[in-house]
């Protein structure tokens, strides 16, 4: 009688089945709870009436995330401004 039931969530992307690919619109991918976290990212990274696969969503967010968590060093006299300025 304790059965657990299989309830699936019409926001979250099924597990995609061993040896095929499942590609989801960006809407579908929006939507669900996995990318929750990185929706606006997503919405800026994914282009309008394309599909994608999650692998490829995953490394578009990662690729981002760290691009813009690489430090920056500067040498002596540099700040941020190329080859450094000359006065």
């Amino acid at each position: 009688m304790n059965q657990a039931t299989n309830k699936k969530s019409p926001d979250k992307p099924p597990a995609e089945p061993a040896g095929k690919t499942i590609t989801y619109t960006k809407e579908k991918l929006l939507a669900s709870q996995r990318y929750k976290p990185h929706r606006d990212l997503l919405n800026a990274l994914l282009a309008d009436g394309e599909s994608y696969t999650r692998e490829q969503a995953d490394k578009l967010i990662d690729g981002y995330l760290k691009s813009e968590t690489e430090p920056v060093f500067h040498k002596h006299g540099q700040h941020g401004h190329g080859k450094g300025r000359k006065n």
